[in-house]
Formats: structure tokens, sequence, C-alpha cells
């Protein structure tokens, strides 16, 4: 049986980590594309159960501060950066509606009840078939 779910998210790195960078090459801005096995269940900043990089990623690196994130080729880096999938709010029936300092490059999720539902089908799915699992980041032009 197929299962189909959708979640507001952000993949975007919030302005309070571009201005702040952690990064002397640049806040870091995911490329596009699929990432076989780059993720399992772990701890997200010693909080709480997320999904944590466990591979090597591509990352745009824009630091310029500009407010507008520079997609450049020759920017590109490889390696493991702390890309996590987590929550943007731990409230019960939470919603956050602004980055801010939630992303410093991860792929956040807005609504807390979403991000349970994905950690309850990361739970059975790494259950059946293994705890790695693979990222595809796509692009909304790309969805006709």
């Amino acid at each position: 049986m197929l299962k189909y779910h959708e979640f507001e998210a952000t993949t975007d790195p919030g302005l309070y980590w571009e201005k702040n960078l952690l990064n002397k090459d640049g806040v870091a801005i995911l490329v596009p594309g699929q990432y076989r096995g780059s993720h399992t269940i772990g701890i997200h900043q010693g909080k709480y159960e997320a999904l944590k990089q466990q591979k090597p990623m591509k990352v745009y690196r824009d630091r310029n501060k500009d407010g507008d994130y520079d997609l450049i080729k020759e920017s590109i880096q490889e390696g493991i950066f702390g890309i996590n999938i987590h929550r943007a709010t731990s409230r019960k029936n939470g919603k956050s509606i602004q980055i801010d300092k939630w992303s410093a490059g991860c792929q956040v999720i807005a609504v807390n009840d979403d991000f349970k539902m994905l950690m309850e089908l990361v739970h059975e799915a790494g259950r059946l078939y293994g705890k790695s699992f693979t990222y595809t980041l796509i692009e909304s032009k790309d969805i006709v």
C-alpha cells in the first residue's frame, strides 16, 4: 500500500544564522538531489530524537550576509555538516511560521504534530528496512 504525506517545511537557513555565521565559508543551503543513506535516527543537538546526517551531502555556501541566498556552483562543499531533519517547535499542536534560529541549514518541519508523525513513520520503516534513510530534495519548479 502506497502512503503519501506532505509536511510544511523549510530548507532555508534562518536569517539569524546568516548574520551570525557558524562556518567561516558561509551559511549552508542544501543542493537539491538524492542523498542515499544520508540520515539515521539520532539526537538533534543533544535535545530530542530526529534524523541526523550520517553521510556527506552537498551544500552551497553563502557568506555575504545580504539576505539573498546565492546558489553559486563554485561555492559548493561536500561533507557532514549536521544537515539534520528536525522540528521547528516543541509546542503541542504548535506551528512555527518563521525560521530565525531554527535552522542553520537543516531541513525543518514547521508543525510539531507533523514531525511526530514523520518520526513514527521513520521508526516503523527502521524496524522493517533498517535505520539508514535516503533524503531527496527537489525544487517546486520540478513538480509538474
